[in-house]
Formats: C-alpha cells, structure tokens, sequence
C-alpha cells in the first residue's frame, strides 16, 4: 500500500466555518530524511483548501493568494503550534503556544527536521480569536498528540486509567505543564504488555496497545483520535466519527515522479505521499480509510497496517 508521509485533522463544519479553536494533527513521513521531497508550496495549498487559511507557509504561496479564493468567507488561521520528532535516543519539540510574529511559519518548523517522521498539533480558529492549548507530551523516545470532538470525554476516562499507572510513568506525566492522559494511558497499555521496556517494540505490539487502550476507554473514547511515534514507529488511534482518515497520491514535489523513492525490500518505496485526517469531507482523488488502528514500520514506510 503506498501510503506514508502527511496525516491532518480538520473541521467538519466547512472550510469556512470554523467557530471556535480546533487543534488539528499532521504527521510527516519520508524515506530518506536527508532527501526531503514534500513540496511546501503544495502542502500549503492542501492545508489552506481544507480551512479555508489565507497564504501563509510556502514561497510560492504570496502567488497564489492572488488568484480567485475558492472559499470565500470568514477565515481561519493557525495561531499555535507544536511540533516534535525523534532522532536517536532524544525527543526534539519546538511549541509555539501563540504566534506573534509574522515570519513564524508553521510548515517552516514542520519541513525543518531531517528524520523519518515528524509529528505536530496546530490550532486553526477565527481571525483573533484564542488558539486553543496545545500539550507535548513525550517519555524517553515517546511523543504523541490527541484531537477530536470528544477529546475531552475520553481524557477523563483516561485520566482514571492514568491512577493505575507505574511510578515511574506517574512522575513522568506530573512532570509536564499541560496534561495528556491518553498519551500516558497508551504508555501505560504498552508498559502492561511488556513493550516499553523494550528499546523499540515492534509496530504489532504498538497497534496491539493501541487496542488494548481502545477497550479501556470503551464509548468514551468513541470521538478520540491519538498518533504517536518513537522514531521507529508510527501509529494512530483513529476512533472520532466526525473525522474521515484518506490517503491521495503522491504530491508534486520535487521528487514525485515514478520510481522517485529509494528501493527497499526490492520495490520502489514513495519518497512521500499523503494520509489526511480531517472531519472534511476527502477529495474525489482521495481514498477513505476505516476507522481503528493504524501503524507505519517507519523502515518501510510503503506499508500501513490497519487494525479495525
């Protein structure tokens, strides 16, 4: 399946219709790190189509905030980031709680990092208006975002779940500002089953935990979405209704023609495409995926593995 690179969350209410802070997720995937091929300019325009944003990441989008807006309306903006990856042993975060300065750029800080995958939360909300919190949390090599409509429900039950937790994985979420109790509870699944002492778990047992986590939040966590990595691996909980997962093809970037990616288990792997979570609706071109549990092997990062 070739699937790899761009995962993002959007609104259901339209791409100009955005009424209150929505944090949305965006993981991006490449084969070979050292040889970046995302095109800004196009993931810009696949952004600002799904919110309905003005310009605001690429080069060459002051050129096309010139031609004819398809979404004509009040607009929203990204008004708070984080971003975060793994390289070796570290979790490396940049958060942007609230932008105040014009040349901040979201995909700037997203396209920075050379490793396999790299993962971020932004909040899109009105123009002037309060972005909406962003949490990062992260353990040793661990970090994940959340997001959904009933987020809030599920980090409830979560947080329950979160009481039964280790020591060592209590102090670790009493160390950061901001709570995420799904993030803790999944660490805390995969610590059950004997995957977090190990120095990379298989993406089975990831998938496996993130199951087991599923279970645990039982309908609470029936609007929930959670994506998380360890550098190794990458994997989504993908349960909220109102958010659609879809896959497109390859982007037009510098190195999206046929056969562009590097050889690995003797095939051509894509240097990049594109999965999107969003609650609008996919475009003609893209494929909807069912909802459950997703992984990357981010060695072959050609293969998503789903678990209903």
């Amino acid at each position: 399946m070739r699937l790899a690179s761009v995962m993002a969350a959007g609104s259901r209410r339209g791409y100009h219709e955005v009424v209150a802070s929505t944090v949305g997720l965006i993981a991006l995937i490449e084969a070979v790190p050292e040889q970046p091929c995302i095109d800004a300019a196009w993931l810009d325009r696949e952004l600002r189509s799904r919110w309905s944003l003005p310009a605001c990441a690429a080069p060459s989008a002051a050129e096309a905030a010139h031609e004819a807006d398809p979404n004509p309306g009040p607009k929203a903006t990204i008004e708070a980031w984080a971003v975060a990856t793994v390289s070796g042993n570290e979790t490396l975060v940049q958060s942007r709680p609230r932008v105040v300065s014009d040349s901040a750029c979201f995909l700037d800080d997203l396209l920075r990092p050379r490793t396999r995958c790299t993962i971020g939360a932004y909040s899109v909300a009105p123009e002037g208006s309060r972005p909406a919190t962003i949490p990062v949390p992260r353990y040793h090599r661990w970090v994940g975002f959340a997001t959904g409509t009933g987020t809030a429900r599920a980090s409830e039950v979560a947080r329950t779940l979160c009481q039964s937790l280790p020591p060592f994985l209590q102090r670790a979420r009493g160390q950061h500002e901001r709570d995420c109790p799904l993030f803790f509870a999944f660490l805390g699944c995969l610590h059950g089953a004997g995957g977090l002492g190990q120095r990379y778990p298989e993406p089975a047992e990831v998938r496996a935990a993130l199951r087991d986590l599923n279970d645990q939040l039982g309908e609470a966590g029936s609007d929930a979405n959670l994506m998380v990595t360890d550098g190794r691996s990458f994997a989504v909980l993908h349960r909220c209704r109102a958010f659609a997962l879809t896959s497109l093809g390859e982007p037009a970037g510098r190195s999206s023609r046929p056969g562009s990616g590097p050889v690995l288990a003797g095939r051509h792997t894509p240097a990049a495409s594109v999965l999107i979570l969003s609650e609008t609706d996919a475009e003609p071109t893209a494929r909807r995926l069912a909802r459950g549990v997703f992984s990357i092997d981010l060695d072959a990062p050609d293969e998503v593995v789903h678990d209903a």
